[in-house]
Order: C-alpha cells, then structure tokens, then sequence
C-alpha cells in the first residue's frame, strides 16, 4: 500500500516556539493602505503589510502583545513611512525611524518600556 502526503491548505497563522513559549500569530494578507497619523496594527501579527501612497509621517505602531513579539513591518507603497515621537508612536526612536518605499523593518516589543525597538536601526 502506497502513502501520500496529506494535502494542507496554506494558512497565514504562524506557530512560533522560542524559549519554550508558543506564539501564535496572523499576518496580515493584503497591504492596507497608510496615511499621515495613520496607525499600523501590530496584535498579534507577525507580518504587517501596508501601502503608503504618498510620505506618512506622524505613524503610530500599535502596542506589542507579548514581550519579546517580532513583527515585520512591508511598505508596498511609493511613499516613505515615519513614525510620530516615540511617546506617540510605541517606536523607540521616534520620528528617526523611516522605512523606505518598498521596503520592511523588523521590530521586537519591550514590554519593559512599552516601546517596540527596531532589530536593525
């Protein structure tokens, strides 16, 4: 008797095992679009993808959910996105943090100081 593989339908939920912690996650499908102010939702995603049409600045990422969350951040757009002073937007460096069109960061949450740190500043 022959064995197959099972077919499995793609998913976009994510099983992460670190520090014998499971993090399950979402990342988010299609790129929803970003304006100036606008506000980049980060619980419980591990991939956030976004589309500024033109420069956002003053952009807040949403509060982490778990010390030690990761989250990859897609700007499929033409404009740049930069985010408000870190008191506003949870971005540790504030307003000097700039992702550039087509292009992604990497953020982990401190729940420490409730602030997300980029990996590569």
């Amino acid at each position: 008797v022959g064995l197959t593989a099972p077919a499995f339908a793609q998913s976009r939920t994510f099983i992460d095992i670190t520090d014998n912690t499971l993090v399950l996650g979402r990342n988010a499908g299609v790129a929803s679009a970003l304006a100036t102010d606008g506000t980049i939702t980060a619980a419980g995603r591990s991939i956030t993808r976004v589309h500024a049409t033109a420069a956002a600045t003053g952009v807040i990422l949403q509060a982490g959910t778990k010390a030690g969350q990761v989250i990859t951040i897609i700007n499929h757009g033409a404009g740049s996105i930069t985010f408000a002073a870190s008191g506003t937007s949870n971005v540790a460096y504030g307003a000097s943090t700039v992702i550039q069109p087509l292009a992604g960061a990497q953020f982990v949450w401190d729940d420490l100081s409730g602030l997300w740190f980029p990996l590569n500043p």
